[in-house]
């Protein structure tokens, strides 16, 4: 009896143990330690602790093999987003350059300064990013082809905003340009037909070739009963007149 008794506890021990290690092994698989990365897979949110400039694109990036990140957190005390840094590559969805694809948000902390070239391109899947005022510039084609993006603010403190670096934003429909914005470079909201109205602020001194008003490449390719709205003498009014766009006075 004794025997029988001592065979139950130690079988129920092996239990614990085998449990313990399961439960161990599961909560490893669910957060992921790399290098200047973590990663929660059960809330699917990729946390970049990286200070200073980002130098990874999404060629060589430690995280790359995480299929795939849906929430982007950038650590407080990055400066940079690198060109490519989050960009998707066009082809097909197995190919481990496409890890960024399905990204839904991502939270850039008020110490970048810069917004690199293709930073975010192609993320289909990106729904809201906000641009903090630490921003000064975008790099072309920065958000381009993000197709779910509902709304963009561009911060006072951004001087430039890189060439087609919206464009083909299909779902964008809302555009705040903040007074302090100096250039809006060429194609910069190329093929964003549901803008059909917007406000150019003073401190904009040049407005790019197809910046804004056109459905693609093509000088006749104008979005219906497009309107803009600027003070007169100003770029705003200048590239209106340019490009037979309707305009709206401001003073």
């Amino acid at each position: 009896m004794k025997k029988a008794r001592c065979i139950s506890i130690v079988f129920m021990l092996l239990l614990c143990v085998a449990f313990s290690s399961c439960v161990n092994n599961a909560s490893s698989d669910v957060i992921i330690d790399g290098e200047n990365y973590t990663y929660n897979a059960e809330t699917k949110t990729l946390n970049i602790k990286i200070q200073g400039k980002m130098k990874y694109s999404c060629e060589n990036a430690p995280w790359r093999d995480i299929k795939y990140p849906e929430h982007i957190v950038l650590n407080k005390g990055l400066t940079s987003i690198s060109n490519w840094g989050f960009g998707c590559m066009i082809g097909d969805e197995g190919d481990p350059l496409n890890f960024n694809c399905r990204i839904k948000t991502v939270e850039i902390p008020n110490t970048v300064k810069t917004i690199g070239a293709d930073a975010f391109w192609h993320c289909i899947n990106l729904k809201e990013v906000n641009i903090p005022d630490s921003v000064n510039a975008i790099g072309h084609d920065a958000f381009g082809e993000c197709k779910s993006i509902k709304s963009v603010t561009i911060p006072e403190s951004v001087k430039s905003i890189g060439a087609a670096s919206f464009s083909y934003c299909d779902s964008l429909k809302k555009v705040i340009i903040k007074n302090g914005v100096k250039k809006v470079k060429s194609y910069a909201f190329l093929a964003c037909p549901k803008i059909k109205k917007i406000t150019i602020p003073k401190s904009v001194s040049k407005i790019g070739k197809y910046a804004i008003g056109y459905k693609d490449y093509y000088p006749d390719d104008k979005v219906n009963n497009f309107t803009i709205e600027g003070y007169k003498g100003t770029a705003a009014e200048k590239y209106a007149k340019d490009n037979d766009f309707k305009f709206v006075a401001l003073d």
